[in-house]
């Protein structure tokens, strides 16, 4: 990215997030020390477009922020549509770090961001019974349809 103002910056990555990605906590289950199917939580943020300038362009700010994610290239199944590329973030520190920088700058997704946040912050290695809410609680504030808003 050209040398542009951290805070313009921010604000763009916050954009594409907001409309392009995804920020939320999965329940997942892992082996650990010999324990098989663990259950744990993990907290994601995911970007997925078919624009490589743009996958660049935010390669570049979380390099220079030191967040690290992981980039792969999806080809469809249909052969008329573009291949995608999705841009991962995956760990406690990293998704901190980033939602750190740009839940001040979110507006679609600034409700997933500060659960998540909340979710980072807690050191727990045995989850109290609100932290194992946080994912359903994400899950219905990304649900497509209609909201009742009375």
């Amino acid at each position: 990215m050209l040398k542009v103002d951290r805070k313009i910056m921010l604000g763009w990555l916050s954009g594409i997030i907001d409309g392009e990605g995804c920020v939320g906590l999965y329940n997942i289950k892992r082996n650990i020390k010999g324990k098989r199917n663990v259950p744990m939580i993990i907290p994601v943020i995911a970007i997925v477009n078919t624009n490589i300038k743009l996958i660049n362009e935010i390669e570049s700010i979380l390099d220079m922020f030191n967040i690290v994610y992981y980039t792969c290239k999806r080809k469809s199944k249909n052969k008329n549509w573009k291949p995608s590329y999705n841009i991962d973030i995956r760990s406690k520190v990293n998704c901190k770090k980033l939602l750190n920088l740009i839940t001040d700058h979110l507006v679609i997704k600034k409700n997933q961001a500060e659960i998540v946040l909340e979710f980072c912050n807690k050191k727990e290695h045995v989850y109290s019974e609100r932290i194992k809410l946080l994912p359903n609680l994400i899950y219905s504030l990304n649900k497509k349809g209609l909201v009742n808003q009375t």
